[in-house]
């Protein structure tokens, strides 16, 4: 079975800290937006939420906010990120 890579690779990466920083400036950037289709894809409020490729976390805020889900799982295959 052949496995696939990701273009997006943090190891990459000198600054752990400084990718992390970016990651949330472009959240912050799409924030309007996600929210936007978040309300029009009309998902349940009060559910459980699962954010695959969470990165720093810097969309669970926003997420909590449109949908209230009751519980949030996060994960992203980085460990730098694990919290």
């Amino acid at each position: 079975m052949e496995t696939t890579t990701s273009a997006y690779a943090p190891e990459r990466f000198s600054n752990a800290e400084e990718e992390e920083a970016r990651l949330r400036e472009q959240a912050l950037f799409l924030v309007a937006e996600e929210k936007r289709a978040l309300r029009l894809l009309g998902l349940p409020v009060g559910g459980l939420l699962l954010d695959a490729g969470s990165g720093p976390g810097a969309a669970l805020p926003h997420l909590r906010e449109v949908l209230a889900p009751r519980e949030i799982v996060a994960v992203d295959r980085d460990h730098q990120f694990a919290r």
